[in-house]
């Protein structure tokens, strides 16, 4: 999957790195989260501004040094995405569906 560099540079700028030395990193760990996201049935693009903050909860997660923080923002992530998983228009079923 072919990450926009524009989706990177949002990501980037949410975990202060400034520097391209991560990048292969940064877009490993925003793929994994957007392939979590599609197994549990996330049908919106990560252009979507509730998608886009599921994924910078993800990386956030994954980059920060405090276990603690760490935690609470991979909790974040699970709750919004629960939430995703049954909205309507995102994973959750529409009007007259089953």
């Amino acid at each position: 999957m072919a990450i926009e560099q524009n989706l990177l540079n949002k990501v980037k700028t949410s975990l202060r790195i400034s520097h391209n030395v991560l990048d292969d990193d940064v877009t490993d760990t925003i793929e994994a989260c957007l392939a979590d996201l599609k197994v549990c049935g996330i049908a919106k693009q990560p252009d979507d501004k509730l998608v886009l903050n599921a994924v910078k909860l993800f990386c956030k997660a994954a980059y920060t040094c405090d276990p603690g923080k760490a935690a609470a923002y991979q909790a974040r992530y699970d709750s919004l995405k629960s939430c995703l998983m049954m909205a309507e228009g995102y994973g959750g079923f529409t009007n007259g569906s089953e």
